[in-house]
């Protein structure tokens, strides 16, 4: 049996995946959520018995990973500025620290986003989707940029940008408190 969310292969016995049932998990490695209405139903299970990838709202990744590239994208550019009026030069190690500091935040912001969108449909998931699409862009600007391109650095950045988004995702997909009304 092939993990639809990892592609990874997971051996089980048919036991097994009945032990995976009665605590509420799914085969493909996400916790069920269900309707607000307490149905038997998950929200990410579609009737052909499918799960992970094939139920994900694509959109809210997109938008998640757009506005992380423009979180980004402003970071680059007031960092640039600000390195360009302190006269700091390029190869200093201060302007690119803040930059690899803006791409982990422009992570969990993408992350965020995702989450927020998909407050009632596995919001961490979401926000991992949408820090690896942000890091897949960033990285094929950088070897378009002329960047070295090393696969171990490649890997490990992305499973990095997963966790970042992933968090991202969780803290964005909180259930949302009311505002206090004052009365009088």
């Amino acid at each position: 049996m092939v993990s639809p969310s990892l592609g990874l292969p997971i051996l089980l016995t048919s036991r097994h995946c009945k032990e995976f049932r009665n605590i509420g998990l799914q085969i493909g490695g996400y916790p069920s959520a269900y309707h607000a209405s307490n149905e038997a139903t998950p929200l990410n299970d579609s009737r052909d018995g499918t799960s992970g990838l094939r139920n994900a709202r694509w959109w809210a990744v997109l938008i998640g990973a757009v506005a992380g590239l423009f979180f980004n994208f402003l970071m680059a550019l007031l960092v640039f500025l600000g390195a360009l009026l302190m006269q700091v030069a390029q190869t200093d190690l201060v302007p690119l620290a803040i930059l690899a500091l803006s791409l982990f935040a422009g992570l969990a912001f993408a992350g965020y986003v995702a989450g927020r969108l998909t407050s009632d449909h596995n919001p961490g998931f979401h926000g991992n989707l949408a820090g690896m699409a942000l890091y897949a862009i960033v990285a094929v600007l950088g070897i378009f940029a002329g960047s070295p391109v090393n696969p171990f650095t490649l890997t490990i950045f992305s499973l990095v940008a997963a966790i970042i988004g992933f968090a991202g995702g969780v803290l964005g997909g909180r259930p949302r408190s009311e505002p206090q009304r004052r009365s009088g």
